[in-house]
């Protein structure tokens, strides 16, 4: 029930879940583990022979391909990394004024939640293999975060773009920051 309703309502759902109208809802950590356990498993089943590949058939660098071992945990730090930026730039809403920083974690917590959930919807798409499926799944996702985020702050179509791209540059400037720092050249 609660991932039909974070595929359906993201802002409305999350907005109720820190308001306090929890009866509903799945534990959102809780799910986080569970949906993370689901998406390797099945990552790992559809694909086991990617982390074989030599990094040059990968086109990737040692980061990229511990990212891909370990997207799971990246894509936790990158919550982590997004819940300051994203309680700064979105504190004084019209909806959900003056969230907390606690609020924050199960905003970020559900927002992952919900790629991950996305991710495993869309893995037909690995099967394709063009520049046009990592696309559509980056354009999946934008959108996805573009609607909740004017779900559940209640600005406008301008006011939630611009804001949701100053945290993007905010959360991936801070990662390949910490990138840079764990894998120096």
């Amino acid at each position: 029930m609660s991932v039909w309703q974070l595929l359906y309502r993201p802002g409305y759902f999350i907005g109720d879940y820190i308001s306090g109208k929890r009866q509903l809802s799945f534990p959102p950590v809780k799910m986080l583990f569970i949906i993370t356990l689901i998406y390797t498993n099945v990552f790992f089943w559809f694909f086991p022979d990617v982390l074989n590949l030599p990094l040059e058939e990968q086109g990737a660098a040692g980061y990229k391909l511990w990212i891909r071992e370990h997207y799971s945990w990246a894509m936790l730090v990158m919550s982590v990394l997004a819940i300051l930026p994203t309680w700064v730039i979105f504190r004084y809403s019209p909806r959900n004024t003056r969230h907390t920083i606690p609020e924050g974690f199960f905003i970020q917590v559900l927002f992952q939640t919900l790629t991950i959930v996305l991710s495993l919807l869309t893995i037909p798409l690995d099967f394709i293999q063009s520049k046009y499926s990592t696309f559509a799944y980056d354009l999946l996702i934008m959108t996805y975060y573009f609607v909740g985020y004017k779900q559940l702050f209640g600005y406008g179509i301008w006011g939630t773009l611009w804001r949701q791209v100053l945290v993007f540059i905010c959360v991936i400037f801070s990662f390949m920051l910490l990138i840079l720092i764990a894998f120096p050249s």
